[in-house]
């Protein structure tokens, strides 16, 4: 329930349904936002939360109950051109080479900003041309193996020659997501002036494995679709 954690520091008994109804809308507005059915689940597990302090006499109204659960607004989402591409890369030898090298990462896997944090060292596996990613903690995604384009195995060697344990690192600590947008991805593009977010690498990406003449089904499966 790490999509909570706004509401750690809070006091239970304070907490109304504009809090939750806050957060929601904040997941809704995301670069991946959830599907009506989490949402509908998260609904469901504020509700009884209420029902049992409203069991205990605890409380009398069950602020579960007004949550709104409806469906992020579609917005199509654009891909990185080559020319920014060319951009991004001429940036390699400047103090944002950490974020050239994850930029390229994430446009020749379309690996979700997720799934290319949490992507460890040991799972990637040069000699048989593949990284294994487990997937996305959200419900969409999978654990699969992605093929390593020619194109990033320099970028991901670069990336993993930090001591840590994963590809991407901050000191040794792996990053969150949230961070990598703000402190990373953002001023990078805002340097570029270019007004993509990193989900943007995943269609990038799909484009690049359209052109290479692979099917849909084909590339449903590197990007982690259920279905």
């Amino acid at each position: 329930m790490q999509h909570w954690k706004e509401l750690y520091d809070c006091v239970f008994l304070e907490l109304t349904t504009d809090d939750y109804q806050r957060l929601i809308d904040k997941r809704l507005a995301s670069d991946e936002p959830p599907s009506r059915s989490v949402l509908t689940k998260d609904k469901s597990f504020v509700k009884q939360m209420y029902e049992l302090q409203i069991s205990k006499g605890v409380k009398t109204i069950n602020f579960g109950e007004f949550i709104q659960v409806r469906d992020a607004k579609t917005k199509k989402v654009k891909a990185f051109t080559d020319l920014q591409l060319k951009q991004i890369l001429k940036q390699e030898n400047t103090e944002h080479k950490q974020t050239v090298h994850a930029s390229m990462v994430l446009a020749y896997t379309g690996l979700r900003i997720n799934e290319f944090l949490n992507l460890k060292q040991k799972d990637v596996h040069f000699d048989k041309g593949y990284l294994f990613t487990q997937g996305s903690k959200t419900e969409s995604g999978v654990a699969r193996n992605v093929p390593i384009a020619n194109q990033i195995t320099y970028h991901l060697k670069e990336l993993m020659k930090s001591e840590s344990e994963y590809v991407f690192s901050r000191k040794g600590k792996k990053v969150s997501a949230d961070y990598y947008r703000r402190n990373y991805h953002k001023p990078f593009m805002e340097l570029l002036n270019i007004d993509l977010t990193p989900h943007s690498f995943r269609h990038t990406a799909a484009t690049k494995f359209r052109q290479a003449g692979m099917s849909e089904r084909a590339i449903a499966d590197i990007l982690g679709h259920r279905n």
